[in-house]
């Protein structure tokens, strides 16, 4: 288990590649779309053509893990490393799009549609990841498991907003005011949050780096009451966000 939280950890530390431009993206879109739908979807699609790069750059440096110099003797010498280091770099591209398929229903307030799949995903991929770790016997089997419930979250989603949205094509742009101002908002937002993000994350690989993988489980387990309440906290945020842009926008 400690071999799948050292990957895990590594592939959130990719996730620090995005610059927070989908919570610097949420706000102008929640304002942009009560106004005007078209320049909602011109900042939606520059949205999704900064992740696509988000997507690119860390579905490079991810496969590169294995070869991290502090990891430890231990967890370099596990023979699955490098190919669980390629899964995560297939779950950071279907992350990164997954998370940006779903801002014009957050911009909207239209929970309930993302809430009805992503409810029933989650059930599934845990039977999944379950009947993958009694027939691989494996660590690998718990990243493949979180990477088959990313790619079918991203499946779904796309199907969600071709059913809604048929006329709007979902096409990477990268306009220049547009990119300008989802940075310029976003940047703020991540040096607010990064020396928490980095803080979370590095506790994590020092005891890797220092006592292995056996102790990285023991912390993981403990360290996780606290995380799930504090990913309440993230979600509640992301709800009430676009109610607020949009209410300091009218006033």
């Amino acid at each position: 288990y400690g071999i799948a939280v050292v990957v895990g950890l590594y592939r959130s530390f990719a996730k620090l590649l995005d610059f927070e431009i989908p919570g610097g993206a949420l706000p102008k879109l929640a304002v942009a779309f009560a106004k005007d739908e078209a320049q909602g979807w011109a900042i939606f699609r520059t949205t999704l053509g900064l992740q696509v790069i988000v997507a690119a750059a860390g579905a490079i440096l991810l496969p590169f893990g294995p070869y991290l110099p502090w990891l430890s003797s231990a967890t370099k010498a596990f023979p699955a490393l490098p190919a669980m280091f390629a899964v995560a770099a297939l779950q950071h591209v279907t992350d990164t799009l997954s998370s940006t398929l779903s801002l014009p229903f957050l911009a909207r307030e239209q929970f309930k549609r993302l809430a009805f799949f992503e409810s029933f995903l989650a059930t599934g991929a845990t039977f999944v990841m379950l009947a993958l770790v009694l027939i691989l016997r494996s660590p690998l089997a718990l990243i493949l498991g979180t990477a088959i419930e990313s790619a079918v979250g991203l499946g779904l989603k796309f199907i969600l907003f071709r059913r809604y949205e048929p006329r709007n094509v979902l096409l990477p742009a990268l306009q220049k005011n547009e990119s300008r101002e989802i940075l310029g908002a976003a940047w703020r937002v991540y040096l607010t949050n990064f020396s928490g993000l980095i803080g979370a994350r590095a506790e994590k690989a020092i005891i890797e780096s220092v006592l292995g993988p056996a102790a990285l489980t023991i912390y993981q387990f403990g360290s996780r009451i606290p995380q799930q309440a504090l990913e309440i906290l993230t979600r509640l945020s992301e709800a009430i966000t676009p109610n607020m842009a949009a209410t300091a926008a009218h006033d």
